[in-house]
């Protein structure tokens, strides 16, 4: 009778051979056979005056943008791109608690702008002698005349970009400004207010006054549906959808009260002059039926 004994299975994977190859085997199949070039290795020649131009532009990018941050500091502002996210979660509606913490944001966010220009001086300093060294290049290339053709082509082209970085940059610190002038520099004052709001179940205070708040089923939150404002004539009518418009329907008791006279005068129109109704532009037109064909009746 044959006895069997147990294999520890990482035993017998080790004792499998396992195949690989080294790095002299490589190389002898590697060059085995004569193969073709492809050109790899080497990258295309870039021209000197599109290199110098990218240059320059990337040192008045950074000029400006050093130009910028300085007048930001000196007037007092945060640009929005470098305004803290970070927002209270306790004593929101303490008014100390939010002076304070404005003012720390406020402080480090003015001290990352000071670090930003520091190290963009250092920048600005080697990316200069970059352009600099470049230059030197395409006079030593080039005829003084071609050179400085280049160069005043170049120039004519940063002029262009330059006025167009300035613009927008004036466009963002006007933004910015007033920012301040409206006191809502940071969001998560506003959002602590609307969030009050939500609690106690009154509809937010809306931007545009003509669009009409709804409040959804399934959330229990108030929104604005977008699309057009409606019209001057439209914005005054009450809709039933809006939680501002109190409409109570009365129950039976209440309803065998009223007098026949009450009555007609409850469903009477102002001078008899009914409200209009609205179309729905995306319903279909109406039509006549087409005349159908009776099966029994003869061709």
């Amino acid at each position: 009778m044959s006895t069997s004994t147990a294999v520890d299975p990482g035993t017998k994977f080790s004792s499998q051979a396992v195949f690989a190859y080294n790095s002299k085997e490589i190389d002898r199949i590697l060059n085995q056979s004569e193969g073709i070039n492809l050109g790899f290795d080497s990258r295309p020649a870039t021209e000197p005056g599109k290199d110098l131009l990218y240059t320059e532009k990337k040192l008045l990018n950074l000029k400006l943008h050093r130009s910028a941050l300085t007048e930001y500091v000196r007037a007092g502002i945060i640009p929005r791109g470098l305004r803290a996210d970070l927002k209270p979660t306790l004593c929101t509606n303490n008014p100390l608690m939010q002076t304070r913490w404005q003012e720390i944001c406020y402080k480090f966010s003015t001290d990352l702008m000071v670090l930003t220009i520091e190290c963009l001086d250092v920048e600005i300093e080697e990316v200069n002698m970059l352009v600099i060294s470049k230059k030197q290049a395409i006079n030593e290339h080039l005829e003084s005349t071609q050179a400085s053709t280049l160069f005043t082509e170049q120039q004519e082209i940063l002029n262009k970009l330059k006025k167009e970085i300035v613009s927008r940059k004036q466009r963002k610190y006007l933004r910015d400004s007033r920012d301040y002038e409206l006191n809502c520099v940071y969001e998560w004052r506003e959002e602590a207010s609307k969030q009050r709001r939500e609690r106690r179940g009154a509809p937010p205070i809306p931007c545009d006054r003509r669009m009409p708040v709804t409040r959804s089923e399934q959330t229990g939150k108030y929104y604005r549906p977008r699309g057009p404002a409606p019209s001057h004539e439209e914005q005054w009518e009450p809709r039933q959808s809006n939680p501002r418009y109190y409409n109570r329907t009365p129950t039976l008791q209440e309803g065998a009260s009223y007098s026949r006279s009450e009555d007609d005068y409850a469903t009477s129109h102002f001078l008899g002059a009914a409200h209009r109704e609205k179309k729905d532009p995306r319903k279909p037109a109406p039509r006549e039926p087409y005349p159908r064909r009776d099966r029994n009746q003869k061709r």
